[in-house]
């Protein structure tokens, strides 16, 4: 009896540790204003912390521990987007110094268009240090922005992009973006769209960064979406590195079961171009998560997504896109490759296909962006409220259609809620941060495997000497007493 017991301990023991390091799953919500509904965004880094993918899982909990109704913001089935493409009115501007008298005023009709008034000359098109762009009469989010310039236009232009709803108080959306229309080496090389992350704003005003090469506009056309809620604005990872390079390609791990839907190109050296190909590596044991939400529809992938291929014991490559890469050095800046749009899907690795040594002095390194969802949930019962991602593979979802949980909300007006953030714990220091770690795609399964049976087993046999030792002294006879 007295051997079993301390063989319990003995097992309990050596099993301490690993429930000690065992990941939480809750997370504290914080929430601000009175309610009832309060409005969660969830940031990417709890993709590698849930057990499924798509956040089926997800529950949210008041302090008794009970599920309170939710929905998720990008699953409204109840009204299709609307979207629109159209031109907008736009206005050449002066550059306004300190002190100086505008030439032209600006003044709003009825309606809210611009009307421009004041002396202007003829080449104002030509020369004008700023844009006024009048989207007072787009419906919904703005997605995005095209631009026509002038014919013989050729160089790279950067400039910043402010937005007002009232002409008069200003804020940036965009700091250093750049137009850019180029010649070079047999080809033309145009980057003639922005993308405006759903902004809603009436007006717009682009702002040259170098007004002594100013580009000349002849047109701005704007795409819009109009629907429940705008798309979340695309959150960007740092620079990643490649794991492994060949002569003719590079793999790069992608952050765990994060959806991906934008990626960018950072070239180690200027007066670079290339053809590359890029392709998502596939586990053939493992089911890639499906984004289960609407991503916005005019960010769909815009080349089709090829067959998926595989080595008879490698992962499945799923072709996603080509594109031409570049970053050249011009007289009005650097012209950089414009980012490459993605579908949503998660993979674990993407890989690079390109002659690497035609790409710099080094290999390029990747940017990934993913678009954090949001939910948003009825403050029942007591305070304060959690976030679970514990439940059971197969437990039905918990979210409810929006038409639900606000049954007298209008489906075509954006959700009225008080914000709430998150406090996602630590992680332990023994574990890993959610993102791929093996050396390549083929060899991180086995490797992981053979890693985990090694520690199994050297445990076992521990436990098994000491076992020994315990019996061996418990049947061991008393030594006699040399007096008697």
């Amino acid at each position: 009896m007295r051997s079993a017991r301390l063989l319990a301990c003995i097992a309990w023991a050596a099993a301490l540790p690993v429930h000690a390091q065992a990941p939480a799953t809750q997370a504290q919500i914080v929430v601000g204003g009175a309610g009832p509904y309060h409005r969660l965004s969830l940031p990417l880094a709890l993709y590698g912390r849930v057990k499924e993918g798509d956040l089926s899982l997800l529950r949210v909990r008041n302090a008794a521990g009970a599920a309170v109704p939710f929905s998720w913001l990008d699953e409204d089935s109840q009204a299709e987007p609307q979207t629109r493409s159209q031109a907008v009115p736009i206005f050449p501007l002066p550059s306004l110094t300190e002190g100086a008298t505008p030439s032209v005023l600006l003044s709003l009709r009825t309606d809210g268009t611009v009307m421009l008034t004041g002396r202007s000359s003829a080449g104002a098109h030509d020369d004008a240090a700023q844009w006024l762009i009048d989207a007072s009469q787009v419906k919904g989010a703005l997605v995005q922005a095209h631009f026509e310039m002038a014919p013989q236009a050729r160089g790279v232009f950067p400039f910043a992009l402010d937005a007002s709803n009232d002409l008069a108080h200003w804020q940036t959306v965009r700091s250093d973006e750049q137009l850019l229309k180029l010649d070079h080496a047999g080809q033309t090389l145009e980057r003639l769209d922005l993308d405006l992350s759903g902004q809603r704003a009436r007006y717009l005003r682009l702002r040259w960064l170098n007004p002594g090469q100013a580009a000349a506009l002849r047109s701005v056309r704007i795409d819009s979406v109009r629907t429940g809620e705008p798309a979340s604005p695309l959150a960007w990872s740092a620079p990643i590195a490649p794991e492994r390079c060949t002569p003719d390609y590079c793999d790069y791990a992608m952050p765990r079961d994060q959806p991906l839907y934008g990626l960018r190109i950072e070239l180690a050296d200027t007066n670079t171009l290339a053809q590359v190909a890029f392709a998502g590596l596939v586990n053939p044991i493992a089911a890639v998560p499906q984004p289960r939400h609407r991503h916005n529809p005019l960010h769909a992938l815009r080349h089709a997504q090829g067959p998926r291929t595989s080595a008879a014991s490698g992962p499945e490559e799923v072709a996603l896109t080509e594109v031409l890469v570049y970053r050249l050095s011009q007289a009005g800046g650097e012209a950089r490759s414009p980012q490459v749009e993605l579908d949503g899907q998660a993979y674990s690795w993407l890989r690079l296909r390109a002659h690497i040594d035609a790409l710099g002095s080094k290999p390029p390194r990747l940017m990934v962006a993913g678009m954090p969802r949001s939910l948003v949930f009825l403050a029942q019962g007591p305070s304060p409220y959690s976030l679970d991602w514990g439940g059971r593979r197969g437990d039905a979802d918990g979210a409810l259609p929006m038409a639900t949980l606000m049954p007298r909300r209008d489906m075509l007006q954006p959700v009225i809620a008080d914000n709430a953030s998150l406090v996602l714990p630590a992680l332990p220091a023994s574990l890993p941060m959610p993102q791929a770690s093996a050396a390549s795609p083929v060899a991180a399964p086995a490797a992981s495997k053979y890693w985990l049976w090694g520690v199994l087993g050297a445990g076992l046999v521990l436990l098994a000497f000491m076992a020994r030792s315990v019996t061996r002294g418990l049947a061991a006879p008393p030594s006699r007493d040399s007096s008697s």
